[in-house]
């Protein structure tokens, strides 16, 4: 495997990763209120030969999805945890670089870096994979496998 792939990708996806947490949230406060309407409204009615009626099975499903949004959040968490010491191990210029390149990449990113640190296309590029490098080996111990 990759093991800098696999780095890139986490990076790539970092910030896809932080509107997940906003969206899980958002969902499952949803759903939460959502299931509080339905048992308000339910009523005596026995369903017939044993089915399920629809605000049941509204609820049953609202049930096992907020569930599976929990499941979801904690690992979305967890990745967004381990994405962040990962990053901390690297100095501040390291940092810069590896946002410009892969979380927040913009058209300009690569020339703003350059003006920013005061350095030619082929030191930044030189920096890039250093701190790939420092980022992939405390993420993973190992570049390739």
């Amino acid at each position: 495997m990759n093991w800098k792939k696999e780095a890139v990708s986490l990076l790539k996806d970092y910030s896809a990763k932080q509107e997940a947490m906003s969206s899980l949230k958002e969902r499952y406060r949803m759903l939460d209120a959502e299931m509080k309407s339905l048992r308000a409204g339910q009523s005596d009615k026995i369903p017939l030969k044993g089915d399920l009626s629809r605000a049941q099975d509204r609820l049953i499903n609202s049930i096992a999805e907020k569930e599976q949004l929990k499941q979801n959040y904690a690992f979305v968490r967890q990745q967004l945890n381990w994405i962040d010491r990962g990053l901390s191990v690297l100095e501040p210029n390291e940092r810069m670089v590896l946002e410009g390149f892969y979380i927040s990449a913009g058209p300009r990113a690569k020339d703003d870096l350059m003006d920013a640190l005061c350095i030619e296309r082929s030191a930044l590029y030189e920096l890039k994979d250093r701190a790939l490098r420092k980022f992939t080996m405390s993420m993973y111990g190992l570049l390739e496998s």
